[in-house]
């Protein structure tokens, strides 16, 4: 897989008729459409209520890559069967259950990147059709989510 930097949401279409808010690799510039307009505008409302009232006040609003719809894609999964067990890091550094039931194939204008899609053993039950995707770029750690690290299990 290649580093880049993440755009905070494009819409990825799935097999089997599951959709996928899919964090995708982006990098260009373009007018920002209405939905991922309102998107944007959305989360930074909801960040801003779940805030302290304190924090309220210097809360300077969330910054978010320049949008590129040449980066937005429809993919299909690669099934992976049968499903691989495997432990992933969270955000809060627990390790996790889980199986990578499928992959998914990026075209980039340089290059393809392969990422893996994962079911998470804890909300299975709850969720069945819940699908993870996580990655790392060259903003993990800073602005994306950093926590994407994967070990095989049993």
């Amino acid at each position: 897989m290649r580093s880049a930097t993440a755009h905070p949401r494009a819409p990825v279409l799935l097999g089997g008729g599951i959709a996928c808010f899919l964090v995708v690799l982006g990098g260009c510039h373009a007018p920002l459409p209405t939905p991922e307009l309102r998107y944007r505008q959305e989360r930074e409302q909801a960040v801003k209520a779940a805030l302290p009232a304190a924090a309220v006040a210097e809360f300077k609003g969330l910054r978010f890559y320049p949008f590129s719809p040449a980066y937005r894609f429809q993919a299909m999964i690669e099934p992976v069967v049968p499903p691989e067990p495997l432990t992933i890091a969270a955000s809060n550094g627990e390790q996790r259950p889980a199986h990578r039931v499928g992959r998914v194939r990026l075209r980039f204008p340089n290059g393809e990147a392969v990422l893996s899609i994962y079911q998470l053993d804890d909300m299975r039950a709850s969720y069945p059709d819940h699908l993870f995707l996580p990655f790392r770029d060259a903003g993990a750690g800073k602005q994306t989510y950093g926590a994407s690290a994967c070990r095989a299990g049993s």
